[in-house]
Formats: C-alpha cells, structure tokens, sequence
C-alpha cells in the first residue's frame, strides 16, 4: 500500500506519541481491499515488499504498531496516545501531496478519511 512521510522536527509530529498514534489510526488492511480497483494498491508490508523473501512474515508484521488488524483496539490506543500527547481532541494538518492521480491522489483520500 501506499506511505505517508512526517516531518518529525516539527509539532506535534516531534512527539513520538503523536508518530505511533498516526500510525495505528490508519487502517491498512481495509485500504488495500477498497484501493485494489482503484489504484492497485494491494498489499500490507514493512520496509520490504510484501510477498518478497526478505519481508516480514504476516505474524511478525501484526506485532507492530499499526499493522495489527484489530482496528478499534488500535484506533482506541492512537486516542490514548493523543490525548497524553496533549492532543485529546486531535489536531490538524495538512497533507501534501503529488499531483498525480494514480495512486497518489486515492490513496491520500483514504488516508484523510
């Protein structure tokens, strides 16, 4: 699937809490099932393809943050984080993007929502 980069020398993004939570509000599995027609965006991974010899297998990859496929514990943990970070009514940011489509622009949608 598609990555979202955070500039982690700025706020709140300076506050590894705010990092964790954002990661484990994104629901990963549900983005590759409805961005599959879309985008061809597919497949949960690490740092290596998925599906690869050196990628994680899915019982490791379901240990970290985020990556685990139970969505209301996570998103219920992101809300923890957040609000001990100082943010316990979120925040806003803005999403910056490349102006292409395909699957850049469908991925962001989903992100944002």
């Amino acid at each position: 699937m598609g990555g979202i980069s955070l500039d982690n020398t700025i706020k709140p993004f300076t506050d590894v809490r705010v990092r964790r939570a954002l990661t484990l509000g994104l629901d990963r599995y549900t983005g590759g099932r409805v961005l599959l027609p879309l985008t061809g965006l597919r497949d949960v991974g690490g740092l290596m393809r998925p599906g690869t010899e050196w990628a994680l297998p899915q019982a490791e990859l379901d240990k970290l943050p985020g990556f685990g496929r139970d969505m209301e514990k996570n998103r219920a943990e992101a809300r923890r984080l957040l609000a001990e970070a100082g943010y316990p009514r979120g925040f806003k940011l803005v999403l910056k993007n490349r102006n292409v489509k395909l699957p850049y622009q469908d991925f962001a949608v989903f992100a944002i929502q």
